[in-house]
């Protein structure tokens, strides 16, 4: 369909126009805005072909209409006066004559059909996506049935899996991907050189949209001087129509034209794009046949898609790390985690090993979080959480200098004990580990003398805690309130290990206040004070912060919601 006017439609097929009216049968219409003169029929009359039916005045000219057959006027829809704009229904008429003959000649005789043969759900699929191809290809689909064809291919594709479909969807993000590269209106990160200004960095002269333009006017490649690389990229998409030089020809021109339909209707076919991205998030990775095929045409489309369509370019973005990334670095995790859990093992079993030094330093640099691990050894009857209490401490502390960083065995509890320097003060750091039940006898054996210069590090494991992080808050501070000691410290706190399944560990920073009570950091909840030192957290005191649920324990993501305007809002 090439135009719409009122009920009457222009349709092109194989290159030639038609015109065609939906109208409803004998009604007449007015072809122009015009004022009508004089109606001489009127309702029941019965008219010639050829008959004046009414009679209209437009710009000075008075414009006859006639009957188109020979009818019967059943209604007069107009008045003489009656201002009518274009195409709207003056009269209405039945055909007389072979009309109705054809009435008379009684009813017609009933057929019965064969049910219409209902094709399998793959098949069906198969041909939806065929469908959807032609639509990115340029051709004729009413927009409603391209919505109702990805709905149709969505819910069989949902039941029938990636088997057998996702070579054919590959080859769809390939033609969307090689359509947008013709149709960008900037260069992107691995555009040649050639069109961009030496003189001024950043800027570009020529755009591919712009040459395939200078292309249309003449389909004549050295004609419009177009570029080599250009002129690669053109003959790639035109091998989607199956025309595979540039000789022009009937079948150059007709791609060329449906290139230029595909590229105006770009943007509504990004649908269709997405709802195949969406799919392949929640899917396992391909096999082996389509695991290189599909890996180029993911990174093919983030290239030609990231300026214009940005949100096809984030979601194949996300495809890649979820198939290709994400395995790799699960395996790396498991391999480091491996590695630490060997570290400990022989510590277990050589606590006076002589490379003790060198085994602390390695788990020190580990990349991973370790505070789960931790909470295992907690735990774990018989397992000792010495080497890795002292681990965390050097981790945490990495920053400042610790001296006579010792551990110590009180009572069946191992303490941790250090010096450091902050700020040009001297500090002290105990850290202790138990089970939460046990948190109250574990303090006991870690007791100093308190002051502001000392910052308590706690770590339990707790199986039963509850799910709700001011419960589990208050609850951590009605055992710490417990203990006297605590309430001269300068700073505690305590790193609950999350439990079996979970992402995060909990951490909880309690402060002395000038009354002697102990009050929450509620600033820096989810992380340790030496962090968000690191990270700068302050400087955010003015706002309420939310940590919010991340795929790592050690990715850090915040809702701020300013204390004093809520609607002064954000994520960091």
């Amino acid at each position: 369909v090439t135009g719409t006017h009122g009920p009457i439609h222009l349709v092109e097929v194989d290159g030639v126009t038609h015109r065609i009216s939906r109208d409803e049968g004998g009604v007449v219409r007015s072809p122009a805005p015009a004022l009508v003169v004089a109606t001489p029929v009127a309702a029941g009359a019965q008219v010639d072909a050829g008959a004046p039916v009414v009679v209209l005045e437009s710009m000075k000219m008075e414009t006859v209409l006639r009957a188109p057959f020979a009818a019967t006027v059943t209604e007069v829809l107009v008045s003489v006066g009656a201002q009518v704009e274009t195409g709207a229904p003056l009269l209405r008429m039945e055909p007389v004559g072979d009309g109705a003959a054809v009435e008379e000649a009684g009813p017609a005789a009933g057929l019965e059909f064969p049910p219409a043969p209902q094709p399998e759900m793959r098949e069906r699929a198969e041909q939806a996506l065929t469908d959807l191809r032609s639509t990115l290809l340029g051709y004729d689909v009413d927009p409603a049935d391209v919505g109702n064809l990805l709905d149709a291919y969505s819910r069989d594709r949902a039941e029938l899996g990636p088997s057998g479909l996702l070579a054919a969807e590959i080859d769809l993000l390939n033609l969307f991907a090689d359509l947008s590269e013709l149709s960008r209106n900037r260069p992107g990160s691995t555009e040649p050189t050639e069109v961009r200004d030496p003189s001024m960095p950043g800027s570009w002269v020529h755009s591919p949209r712009e040459f395939f333009h200078r292309y249309l006017q003449s389909l004549d490649t050295e004609r419009a001087g177009v570029p080599q690389w250009f002129t690669d990229r053109l003959a790639k998409v035109l091998a989607h129509y199956g025309v595979h030089s540039f000789e022009r020809t009937e079948a150059l021109e007709e791609a060329v034209f449906r290139i230029f339909l595909a590229q105006r209707r770009a943007a509504s076919d990004v649908a269709v794009v997405t709802a195949i991205l969406r799919r392949w998030l929640v899917e396992p990775p391909p096999g082996e046949d389509l695991k290189y095929a599909a890996g180029e045409a993911l990174e093919h489309l983030v290239e030609a898609t990231q300026l214009r369509f940005p949100v096809v370019g984030d979601l194949a973005r996300s495809v890649v790390f979820r198939w290709f990334a994400q395995p790799l670095l699960r395996r790396k995790r498991a391999e480091i985690y491996a590695g630490v859990r060997a570290h400990l093992r022989y510590l277990d079993a050589n606590p006076d090993a002589p490379d003790r030094a060198e085994r602390i330093a390695a788990m020190v640099a580990c990349p991973e979080p370790l505070v789960r691990l931790l909470g295992q050894r907690i735990a774990r009857p018989g397992g000792d959480v010495g080497p890795l209490l002292e681990v965390m401490t050097r981790r945490y502390y990495r920053e400042v200098e610790l001296d006579d960083l010792r551990v110590e065995t009180v009572d069946r509890f191992r303490v941790v004990h250090g010096r450091y320097r902050l700020d040009g003060r001297d500090q002290r750091v105990v850290a202790t580990a138990a089970d939460f039940e046990l948190l109250t006898n574990a303090l006991a054996a870690a007791e100093v003398e308190a002051g502001d210069d000392l910052a308590v590090d706690l770590y339990a494991a707790w199986a039963d805690q509850p799910d709700d992080q001011d419960e589990l808050a208050a609850a951590v501070r009605a055992v710490l309130v417990q203990v006297g000691w605590l309430r001269r410290a300068g700073r505690i706190t305590v790193s609950v290990a999350g439990r079996a399944g979970d992402v995060h560990h909990h951490q909880f920073t309690f402060n002395r206040a000038e009354d002697g009570s102990l009050v929450e950091d509620t600033l820096i909840r989810g992380m340790h004070p030496m962090v968000a030192r690191r990270l700068q957290l302050q400087r955010l005191a003015h706002f309420d912060l939310t940590r919010l649920p991340s795929a790592d324990e050690d990715v850090y993501l915040f809702k701020c919601v300013a204390k004093q305007n809520p609607a002064d809002r954000g994520w960091i």
